[in-house]
């Protein structure tokens, strides 16, 4: 990206905030005429107040260059806060936009980037851009607009002393241009080990178990230093590269300098300008070099923003695989109809994981899938869900092919309870509702009372309104399993997916929650995805997948005659499950 497609994008994160760029601007000119007034003030106090020795207007100039000083201030204040305002709301707007676009991504970005990598794109490159407009941004636009000005009235004061005082520009021009994609690269570098480091972090904070467990402690704090110490390194670089560039600048400006010095004091000494005039051109030679010096620092800060836009880009321009169509229907209600016509998926393209698979489940019919690991148990409620669509083969609910269905209308049909049950940090009463925003408090309770919920929750210092913890770390994976039953309850859906939903249960508490189980699918379409075979043998069908299809169907009665793969399944947990 190049500055001027970089300054493009800033401009235009600008355009919703037309009325606060004007206030903007009307101060920002305010701050600009005052700070350029105080060298003319400065020019007559010398020429015609000290030389011509009026000592009867030294205190009323003095007084009023202490009014253009405090004037100066408060409009350069104002202007300061105006764009550190703007830039908070594009940050917000910005972090906005990346959250309901990264909502819409597939599944496939969050595994490949990482839960640290995605966070420290939304939260440090943001910032970064916000920085830009609220620091950078100000001093872009009042730098240009004071080298103008103070340009426009050197050449007005004297046009020989300021061609002299313009010779070394295109030497600092050519300085920013050897230094430019040095930097750009640099800090692309720097926001990727910044990221490596907040994804090393996300990793240890939520797998301590694991890490106390195994003993892998002082491993990890390696990892994490051998991470900062990347970091360490590239930001080093950065600073030397940024540093060595306002250095050089700082140098390439001197020269004009001393040629006004040299110039400027032929001139008086020949009597072609006053000693107040070439005060006054030294001091805006001064305030013209010291703008650029700041463009220079801004030139900088552009490039680390171009770095943060390519890497905010690399989540925009991830295309979400399921969205609605544009004709998408809706559906108010449903009966719970379910169909599989011949469907074909794969996730990576190579071997389907479903193949030319066809199924068909009555409303409120309750049906049972289970099949060894891999054989596209879980695949199937990902298609029903529709966070997938079939390669090949529809998915029908009610006989509508889910394809042409709003995506919000679909999934408000359909309950899931999954095996990794996910809780929000918030209380119980708050996760529970997450399945319902619109359910009614004597609805929360009336699932939470049936799921059990209750029975735990009064145990509790605060009862529903008891947080939870992160993904719900106070509580139990049978506790936790009971509030995503409850969840299921309170969404009142025509289809209730169980995929593996009591699996976090022993033996006794699955059977204490059998009755929460019995009035969840009471009614509704109920499919459950099963690895524990005994969970099942109440459900009126059972469908056995094998290969990406359906390879055997029946009762639990009826397929244990056959002898065959639901069979050996059954007695291989049979075998397990017996005391040694």
């Amino acid at each position: 990206m190049t500055t001027r497609e970089n300054l493009a994008r800033i401009f235009a994160l600008l355009r919703p905030y037309k009325g606060r760029q004007i206030q903007t601007s009307l101060s920002m000119i305010a701050g600009i005429v005052l700070t350029l007034a105080i060298p003319l003030v400065w020019r007559y106090l010398i020429d015609d107040v000290i030389l011509k020795k009026q000592a009867g207007l030294l205190v009323p100039v003095v007084l009023a260059s202490l009014a253009i000083f405090i004037a100066s201030a408060c409009f350069n204040f104002l202007t300061s806060y105006l764009f550190n305002v703007m830039g908070q709301n594009i940050v917000r707007d910005v972090r906005r936009v990346l959250f309901s676009h990264l909502l819409t991504a597939p599944f496939r970005f969050f595994t490949d980037q990482g839960t640290g990598r995605i966070m420290s794109r939304v939260l440090n490159d943001v910032s970064t851009i916000g920085g830009v407009v609220s620091a950078v941004l100000l001093d872009l636009v009042i730098q240009t607009c004071t080298l103008i000005a103070i340009f426009a009235i050197m050449l007005y004061m004297n046009w020989r002393l300021t061609l002299v005082g313009m010779v070394s520009i295109p030497l600092y021009v050519l300085v920013i241009r050897f230094f430019n994609r040095r930097l750009r690269g640099t800090s692309y570098l720097t926001m990727v080990k910044h990221a490596e480091i907040s994804s090393a972090l996300q990793e240890s904070v939520s797998g301590i178990k694991e890490i106390r467990a195994f003993n892998r402690e002082q491993s990890e704090v390696r990892r994490f230093g051998s991470k900062l110490s990347e970091f360490l390194l590239a930001r080093v670089w950065l600073g030397v590269l940024s540093n060595s560039a306002i250095q050089i600048g700082f140098v390439v400006s001197s020269i004009s300098t001393l040629l006004i010095m040299w110039y400027g004091g032929l001139l008086v000494l020949r009597e072609a300008v006053t000693i107040g005039t070439l005060m006054a051109f030294w001091a805006y030679l001064g305030q013209l070099y010291g703008p650029i010096n700041k463009l220079f620092n801004v030139n900088v800060q552009l490039q680390e923003s171009a770095a943060a836009f390519t890497r905010l880009d690399e989540i925009l321009t991830v295309a979400p695989t399921v969205r609605d169509k544009p004709c998408a229907a809706e559906m108010a209600k449903a009966r719970g109809e379910v169909a599989f016509e011949d469907v074909v998926f794969s996730y990576d393209g190579g071997k389907p994981v479903l193949d030319h698979l066809s199924l068909s489940i009555a409303p409120g019919e309750r049906v049972a899938i289970v099949g060894r690991s891999g054989c596209g148990k879980t695949t199937l409620v990902a298609l029903l869900m529709r966070f997938y669509d079939p390669l090949e083969g529809r998915v029908r609910l009610d006989g509508t092919d889910i394809a042409g269905l709003k995506l919000s209308d679909l999934r408000q049909h359909i309950a899931l309870v999954s095996q990794d049950t996910f809780l929000f940090n918030a209380t119980i009463r708050e996760n529970i509702e997450f399945g319902n925003e619109d359910a009614s408090a004597a609805e929360v309770e009336h699932a939470a009372r049936v799921t059990g919920v209750s029975d735990f929750a009064e145990a509790l210092p605060q009862g529903l309104q008891t947080q939870v913890g992160e993904r719900g770390v106070c509580l139990s994976g049978g506790e936790r399993q009971r509030i995503a039953l409850a969840r299921a309850i309170v969404r009142n859906a025509a289809v209730l997916v169980l995929d593996e939903a009591t699996s976090q249960l022993d033996s006794r508490a699955e059977k204490q929650l059998q009755t929460a189980l019995e009035h969840a699918m009471a009614g509704r379409t109920s499919i459950m995805i099963a690895h524990r075979l005994s969970t099942i043998s109440g459900a009126g069908r059972i469908l056995v997948l094998d290969g990406g299809t359906i390879a055997e169907e029946g009762t639990h009665g009826t397929l244990m005659e056959q002898h065959g793969l639901y069979f050996a399944l059954y007695e291989e947990q049979a075998k397990l499950q017996q005391p040694t």
